[in-house]
């Protein structure tokens, strides 16, 4: 022990030699304390340091209080290499925010895994989800295999907001099958459009409309409108109304009349 304000040094002549403190016989402790002055150890030239080891049940606790702490590496590579133990950020039982990378320049953030899940706020706990921003030309993308890809929703609502862009279903080149809402209960499905109107096309197949006992309604709003069926610049036959049972057809016009055009066959 030194006086008051005085320095012990060992091994600090410029001299090279191995300093050891200490010895692994049975349950011998070295113990390293200071005031409030720091504890430095390597913080000089270039060198590998190791603390602890990979032997058995070792363990290596670093603790600090709320000052923090901090792993700097300058342009070297931070790894946490623990074989098949588990690896936990933040996981303790404390609200905190967890920031991974950074807005810097071409930073990247990739997150892999094997065959097992990658699992993105999937805990018992209600909360927002948000991927991706509206930032300037911010891109996301959503890949699957053959496995398929799925959005559910529990009673709640599912929305594509696009501003002008266009919204795609469905429209590679390759034959599927895309199906819109389900014959379940009150189910009702709403196609509304503006002034750009609406056109559904098919290409050598049968568009069906089947209601049921409901009514088909076109152009059954009260606007001027021209109604046109199999007006095209090709020979077809357009049939209207069934020979079943007490089926009944009506055409009807106001003051204009009804115009007939062709041979007519009753």
């Amino acid at each position: 022990n030194g006086g008051t304000g005085s320095s012990i040094n060992i091994g600090t002549n410029a001299i090279q030699h191995t300093v050891s403190i200490g010895n692994v016989t049975g349950n011998t402790a070295v113990a390293i304390d200071s005031g409030t002055g720091a504890i430095n150890i390597g913080n000089s030239i270039a060198k590998i340091i190791t603390i602890g080891n990979v032997t058995g049940a070792t363990a290596v606790n670093v603790n600090t209080g709320t000052a923090g702490s901090t792993y700097t590496t300058t342009n070297g590579t931070l790894a946490f290499v623990t074989g098949t133990g588990a690896i936990n950020v933040g996981t303790d039982a404390a609200a905190k925010t967890i920031t991974i990378g950074n807005g810097t320049g071409a930073t990247s953030v990739v997150i892999n895994s094997g065959t097992g899940a990658i699992n993105i706020g999937t805990n018992a706990v209600a909360h927002v989800v948000t991927i991706g921003n509206v930032t300037g030309a911010s891109q996301v993308v959503v890949n699957s295999g053959t496995a398929a890809s799925s959005w559910n929703t529990t009673n709640g609502s599912f929305l594509l907001s696009t501003g002008t862009g266009a919204i795609n279903l469905g429209t590679d080149a390759a034959a599927k099958t895309v199906t819109i809402g389900n014959v379940t209960g009150a189910t009702a499905v709403v196609i509304n459009a503006g002034t750009g109107a609406s056109s559904i096309n098919t290409t050598n197949g049968a568009l069906t409309v089947a209601t049921g006992t409901g009514a088909i309604n076109v152009s059954a709003d009260a606007a001027a409108t021209i109604v046109n069926v199999g007006t095209g610049a090709a020979a077809k036959t357009v049939t209207l109304g069934s020979t079943n049972t007490t089926s009944t057809t009506t055409i009807q016009a106001g003051s204009g009349g009804v115009n007939l055009t062709g041979d007519v066959n009753l």
